[in-house]
């Protein structure tokens, strides 16, 4: 296949071509654009580059201050309502609702199977050619359409030195060190790449294509096939290999009697519309646990369907000829059927093939509910209205666990749950802040490389001079980011903790100012400023005999001040 002529071909190392000629394997794309030569080696950038990466650190730098903020403040009402909760809500029984009406209550109940909600394919997962024939009751159930396809994946991966090396490159990878490259060089190597242009023109280079638009310069992309059950449509009329070598990679149901078999549509629910591959959730509108009803929706979404439901005491409601493999174009009962092998599923083939569908049916395991709230007439629970207080604005409060615990374990894990996600942002935050400012520093990193390029044209030591001017900027960068990013986050931390809780904040910011006071007094005592020596006292080889003495000798006076009192001076 001919490559396009727009676009300089680069050489293909010789372990690159390996497996050419076999038929058989990946399907690897090479990027042509991704020059390997020093005249080809442009500043991307440059100077803007740096000023642009500026602008995103003056962005993120004080963006990450306001998310540390709002992360402690945020923290500090959650530690709040959960001190709430555990100083005030009292435990109610199961069999008495009575007891906590209007309190804030924590229960922790048996739920009530026999109030579920039925669950159906038509009515509750939207499969109307299924109808009724498969129902049970959960208090949150779901669905998983999948079909059996060829699925294409990709890996990118950068060209290695030593290939690099196989190529002509000029430029050492490995040692950094950098070298000129005459222009005879430069056109034996044009001339190897055309030479090599045409031995991949001429010979079996199906698996070798090129990408006009490569995600990235200098990199090689990766292409495999495999037959797999995925609740993902894949557009197989995309895939960038040819049917052949899809089919000697992975994909045997590629081509079928002569002809390329793609990735058929999804088939038809059974109203005209297709089906949709994937998973579909329900949760009921209410769950009765005792005598307590929960029907708050942020809460119900917490309940998982993971226990998969047997279809056997459903199988004699479908019609499908148990052994049958075939590729359907609607699904209703005659066109799936449980089979022996996959009792769990209603499948459309007795073995896997592409295009096969088959779909599954899971249910929450969940037997007893855990609740804080605020208990109302008949057991209906509702969220705890919360005060406002200095720094948290009035809310409410109200929390599930599907599981069977103790007051005090529910108040556990809220703290533990609590306490990682405000470590999360705590970290990320400060992180952030100290990237921020790295990139607000860019300017002078470009600086030092523009100079650093000068210095490498020095001989001999030239290249030396480069590596150390940059890796001291560097890192003088990193370490002024580093230090000024923390400390301007553990101060934001520290004035929100000052602010809503002083016994807390109070020594937290103290502690910050000390750390700052120390750098600042070890940066100014450590400055030798050549001004103030010299203001201070001369140097010490400018220095009269007498000053040095005096320095040694305390107490020993200038000559004409000694003669003076033995009478030298008289005139």
């Amino acid at each position: 296949m001919m490559a396009d002529a727009s676009f300089p071909l680069q050489m293909i190392p010789e372990s690159s071509r390996e497996g050419l000629a076999d038929g058989v394997g990946a399907y690897t794309e090479y990027n042509d654009q991704g020059g390997y030569y020093p005249e080809q080696r442009k500043d991307n950038g440059g100077f803007s580059g740096a000023c642009c990466t500026m602008c995103i650190g003056l962005l993120v730098f004080p963006l990450a201050l306001v998310v540390l903020g709002w992360n402690e403040q945020t923290s500090v009402c959650a530690n709040n309502m959960i001190m709430l909760a555990e100083d005030n809500a009292e435990t109610g029984a199961c069999d008495d609702t009575a007891s906590v009406e209007g309190k804030f209550s924590f229960i922790s109940c048996p739920i009530a199977v026999d109030n579920a909600t039925l669950l159906t394919p038509k009515v509750s997962f939207n499969l109307p050619g299924l109808g009724d024939s498969i129902s049970f009751a959960s208090i949150a159930g779901a669905q998983r359409v999948e079909m059996y396809q060829c699925i294409e994946s990709k890996s990118s991966t950068t060209k290695s030195s030593a290939d690099a090396e196989k190529a002509g490159e000029s430029v050492l990878q490995r040692t950094g060190v950098r070298t000129r490259t005459s222009e005879s060089t430069l056109q034996k190597e044009q001339e190897r790449r055309e030479s090599d242009k045409e031995q991949a023109d001429h010979g079996k280079s199906d698996l070798v294509r090129r990408n006009d638009k490569p995600e990235e310069k200098g990199s090689k992309q990766t292409y495999q096939y495999r037959m797999e059950w995925s609740d993902v449509h894949y557009k197989s009329e995309e895939y960038k290999d040819t049917p052949e070598n899809i089919v000697n990679s992975g994909c045997p149901d590629f081509i079928y009697r002569g002809i390329v078999n793609h990735n058929p549509s999804p088939p038809d629910r059974g109203d005209g519309s297709p089906v949709e591959i994937g998973r579909q959730k329900v949760t009921a509108t209410s769950v009765v646990a005792g005598g307590y009803t929960l029907s708050e929706e942020k809460e119900l979404h917490k309940l998982t369907a993971e226990e998969l439901v047997s279809l056997k005491p459903f199988s004699d409601k479908f019609s499908l000829r148990s052994g049958v493999d075939q590729v359907i174009s609607s699904i209703n009962t005659n066109t799936v059927g449980v089979h022996e092998q996959t009792p769990h599923f209603l499948s459309s083939c007795r073995s896997d093939h592409l295009g096969c569908i088959r779909i599954s049916y899971s249910k929450s395991d969940a037997t007893h509910m855990s609740v804080l709230a605020l208990t109302e007439g008949a057991g209906i629970l509702k969220p705890q209205p919360v005060d406002s207080s200095w720094g948290c604005a009035a809310s409410s409060f109200i929390r599930m666990f599907p599981e069977e615990m103790s007051k005090d374990d529910m108040i556990a894990k809220l703290k533990d749950e609590q306490h990682a996600s405000t470590w999360i942002f705590r970290i990320a935050g400060l992180i952030a802040a100290m990237c921020g400012l790295y990139c607000c520093f860019q300017p002078v990193a470009h600086a030092a490389d523009v100079m650093g390029d000068v210095l490498s044209y020095i001989p001999i030591f030239g290249q030396l001079m480069e590596n150390v001017l940059e890796g001291i900027v560097d890192t003088a960068l990193l370490l002024i980011s580093c230090s000024f990013g923390l400390s301007c986050g553990l101060l934001v931390i520290a004035t929100v903790w000052l602010a809503m809780r002083p016994m807390v904040g109070g020594p937290l910011l103290l502690a910050v100012l000390v750390l700052m006071a120390i750098g600042y007094y070890a940066a100014s005592t450590a400055t030798r400023d050549p001004k103030r020596m010299r203001k201070d006292k001369q140097a010490f080889a400018q220095q009269q005999p007498w000053q040095q003495q005096g320095e040694q000798g305390a107490g020993e006076q200038p000559p004409w001040q000694q003669q003076g009192e033995q009478g030298y001076g008289e005139q």
